[in-house]
């Protein structure tokens, strides 16, 4: 009967082996690590773009209604429009409003106020809205706080208010700052512009353009290391790993006296 021999592995290609598949599993623990690390970053833009988009769109809508007043159509007759003047529309409330005051601010907040809109029925028209998405019928001056609470945009509605944008697991908002581009001469065009929280009673009687700027940042550090972000025209190092973007909304107030 014959005799099979068999030939174990030398050390030195134990060693070997060892070293291959050492070489393989940090190649492919790299790749999984950069996998996530991508998609994190791709998942915290994406995230940042889609605030970014709403809080555009909300802001637009409700910064163009400052200063708002509405056709009282039971008032209508021949060619003239029955539009009451800012005074009317929107009286003084002491300690807070001058009569016809539509925009005030303080700090890193803005108050401002406006008219609804009826249908014939008297019922509101839905064409005005406050920010937390009630319809607004005519002959009320509605009054509207946009803040920086807690990281989050808010706005707030007497009693009741809601993060527009941010949450407090989600999207931070770092910066929150509002100026107003200012018309002194009285033709209509932008001859200075001012912080809100600075202005004067006069510059915001004025005021025909507003501008809300803000910085937005992810809530978990996903970057692979510290970057430099752009903010307010300069460049800024970061002091953690998040990614972060810079919002800015332009709004026309064509609604002043």
């Amino acid at each position: 009967m014959a005799l099979i021999r068999c030939r174990g592995f030398s050390l030195i290609e134990v060693m070997i082996s060892i070293l291959i598949g050492s070489l393989v599993m940090a190649a492919a623990t790299g790749m999984i690590r950069t996998s996530a690390l991508t998609r994190g970053i791709v998942s915290s833009n994406a995230e940042l773009q889609q605030e970014a988009f709403f809080a555009t769109h909300a802001l637009r809508q409700q910064l163009a209604q400052i200063g708002y007043r509405s056709i009282d159509r039971a008032g209508i007759a021949g060619r003239t429009l029955p539009i009451a003047s800012p005074e009317r529309t929107f009286p003084a409330v002491s300690g807070v409003w001058e009569e016809g005051q539509t925009l005030r601010a303080a700090g890193n907040s803005l108050w401002y106020r406006f008219d609804g809109a009826s249908a014939a029925d008297g019922s509101a028209d839905g064409s005005i809205y406050d920010c937390l998405g009630n319809a607004l019928p005519f002959g009320v001056a509605y009054e509207v706080q946009l803040s920086l609470q807690a990281n989050q945009l808010v706005c707030t509605v007497g009693a009741d208010s809601l993060a527009l944008v941010g949450s407090a697991n989600g999207t931070q908002v770092e910066q929150l700052e509002f100026s107003l581009g200012v018309d002194t001469d009285g033709d209509n065009g932008i001859d200075l512009n001012v912080a809100a929280s600075a202005a004067t009673a006069a510059e915001l009687r004025d005021a025909r353009h507003i501008m809300v700027r803000m910085l937005l940042a992810s809530p978990d550090n996903v970057l692979s290391h510290n970057q430099t972000y752009r903010y307010q025209g300069v460049d800024v190092t970061a002091t953690d790993r998040r990614v972060r973007n810079e919002v800015v909304v332009s709004v026309g107030l064509r609604n002043q006296p």
